[in-house]
């Protein structure tokens, strides 16, 4: 079986770097595949989290106060399968978000080790 490619690699050569700022050094920049390092590209990832969050916060709150209500109804049916369910999306929800927000502020924009 072959080795994943992540095992070999090569930090010194990557051509993104989360201490560059793409704004001043735009010849700096490389295209990449898909979303391939969205969240290290500064200043512009802050600059459009922080839009996201202002313009999604009225919409998550009725997403989340509709998701509340749907929970609270299998509760009162006694469905736990489906409040089991609604909880764990709520969690992945949660945990999904909290590991892209770690990955945006952290210093050097990759996963935190522990």
């Amino acid at each position: 079986m072959a080795k994943p490619s992540y095992l070999n690699f090569d930090n010194k050569n990557y051509k993104w770097n989360n201490d560059i700022d793409y704004r001043k050094c735009p010849e700096a920049y490389r295209v990449g595949q898909g979303e391939q390092r969205v969240l290290i590209c500064q200043p512009y990832t802050m600059q459009f989290c922080l839009i996201g969050s202002l313009t999604l916060l009225k919409l998550l709150k009725k997403v989340v106060k509709k998701i509340y209500e749907i929970f609270l109804k299998f509760l009162e049916n006694n469905d736990f399968v489906g409040a089991d369910i609604v909880r764990k999306y709520l969690q992945m929800g949660f945990t999904r978000s909290t590991h892209y927000t770690a990955d945006i502020f952290s210093k050097n924009g990759k996963k935190q080790q522990k």
